[in-house]
């Protein structure tokens, strides 16, 4: 996919489009690239807590709890009300407390 034109473009936007080709490459099972795209998408809008719920399932997929972990806290710090977040954040500490066990 080629790259989006980043100057000048409304950040929310910009976002928006990286997180969609993320999910692209999600769908795909093109995890790396996903996690790369999502990645972007938190550079352009910071406050964009889709992205950050984005990356850490694709986190979780590949068994990187701990990212995964971080990803769904700043998700529920950007939106504390989002529900499916707050799963994934008590199955990836499951995950973790069963590495360790």
């Amino acid at each position: 996919m080629a790259d989006l034109e980043v100057e000048g473009r409304n950040p929310a936007l910009l976002a928006t489009e990286y997180n969609n080709k993320g999910q692209q490459y999600y769908l795909d099972v093109c995890f790396d690239e996903a996690i790369i795209e999502y990645t972007r998408a938190i550079e352009a809008d910071s406050s964009f807590y889709v992205a950050y719920y984005n990356r850490g399932q694709v986190h979780y997929r590949m068994g990187r709890f701990e990212e995964a972990r971080l990803d769904f806290k700043k998700t529920l710090e950007l939106n504390p009300s989002f529900q499916e977040a707050e799963k994934a954040l008590q199955a990836s500490d499951l995950a973790l407390q069963k590495l360790a066990a």
